[in-house]
């Protein structure tokens, strides 16, 4: 990967080619492609994972404008808080029935 991506950058700063390497939302990849790993190797271990992937997505998708007008890192930003809240609710018993007992 290392030498596919130097020699890009080679044939770039030789004017032999003009690939662009940084995309629009290009970023992103920092959160997806580490979420992507983790889902396939730890298929037990989903949540967490799944919600990143989801808001890297999400976010690539802002940023390619594919979605204007109907959606922004703000509500990216929310749905990623609400489901973090709702699998930390659903995880800490609170949801089924009440929680944690005291004595």
């Amino acid at each position: 990967m290392l030498v596919a991506l130097g020699g890009v950058l080679l044939l770039n700063a030789l004017h032999i080619t003009n690939i662009n390497l940084l995309f629009k939302g290009w970023w992103t990849l920092f959160i997806i492609v580490p979420c992507a790993n983790k889902l396939l190797n730890s298929p037990k271990d989903w949540v967490w994972p799944f919600i990143g992937l989801t808001v890297g997505v999400l976010l690539l998708i802002d940023q390619q404008g594919w979605l204007r007008g109907y959606f922004s890192a703000n509500v990216c930003i929310a749905i990623a808080v609400l489901l973090a809240g709702i699998v930390l609710l659903i995880n800490s018993g609170f949801l089924k029935g009440g929680g944690k007992k005291r004595k």
